[in-house]
């Protein structure tokens, strides 16, 4: 199994960019934004759960590195939601998770975006 680094998120994608906000129907725009943004940082497989989850006792490092990943893609999605989207998004630790109820949430309503 291949080593598992820390990603890194450039300060450019933590200011600016889509907010997700129900009322404003943009979840297909906040989707392609979040995806292109993800791809950047090589952390778009932890949405689509790809990256598989290393063993702590035979690769401590890349355990690490892979809980901390996850975390901060956890938070960056967080910080590009308004506040409704945030408190639905609180009880997710887990990005493939947190990714895989967000499209449920908003595809189910796909009449409502355009």
């Amino acid at each position: 199994m291949a080593v598992i680094k820390m990603i890194s998120l450039s300060s450019l994608m933590l200011t600016g960019g889509i907010i997700l906000d129900h009322t404003a129907n943009n979840w297909f725009k906040w989707w392609e934004y979040i995806e292109k943004s993800l791809k950047m940082c090589l952390a778009w497989g932890y949405l689509t759960g790809r990256v598989p989850v290393p063993n702590v006792e035979s690769d401590p490092v890349s355990a690490y590195n892979y809980s901390c990943n996850e975390e901060v893609i956890v938070v960056f999605l967080r910080m590009k939601a308004l506040r409704e989207e945030q408190q639905f998004m609180g009880s997710y630790d887990k990005p493939a998770d947190l990714w895989g109820s967000l499209c449920a949430r908003h595809q189910k309503e796909l009449g409502v975006y355009t």
